[in-house]
């Protein structure tokens, strides 16, 4: 399954990416962004890695892999955080969010992926920023700045190219 990416689908990545670096670029970038950059970039590595080496992979037994290697990793620090008291429901609850939320987010972007391919995947979650500005306007009346709306129209640019290439 080795989907050759065209030159229009390229162009729409970088306009796409162009266009959400100027929407957020115009808030501070503090660790947090820096940490969501990051997190960006190695969902990208996850994604490639994906489709070049797991594609015909049981989805369910990777996807209980990842659950439980993400469970090892992020339980302890539940130690740092004083207010937490471990209860049945608290540990239920610990349970549930990574049964429903992870699990079920994982199929159906592993599916999406071996159905789309990588880049035509990847390049909707880059409509998430944009999402979040109509849902502020709406929800809360927060109206997006002149950068905010540029930024999402190249980024809707791009991710059209990114389909249609």
């Amino acid at each position: 399954m080795g989907k050759k990416t065209t030159k229009k689908q390229s162009l729409g990545v970088l306009l796409a990416f162009f266009g959400v670096a100027l929407s957020v670029g115009s808030a501070s970038f503090d660790l947090g962004s820096f940490l969501a950059v990051l997190d960006g970039f190695l969902w990208s590595v996850g994604t490639l890695y994906h489709q070049k080496r797991l594609v015909n992979s049981n989805l369910l037994q990777l996807n209980a892999f990842m659950t439980l290697f993400s469970a090892l990793i992020v339980s302890p620090t539940l130690l740092l955080n004083h207010s937490f008291v471990l209860t049945r429901e608290s540990l239920l609850l610990s349970l549930l969010v990574p049964l429903s939320a992870q699990t079920l987010g994982f199929l159906f972007w592993f599916n999406a992926v071996n159905r789309l391919g990588a880049i035509r995947a990847s390049s909707l979650s880059l409509l998430v920023p944009i999402s979040a500005y109509l849902l502020s306007f709406a929800l809360l009346g927060k109206t997006p700045t002149k950068f905010e709306l540029v930024g999402s129209a190249i980024t809707l640019i791009g991710v059209y190219l990114t389909q249609r290439g």
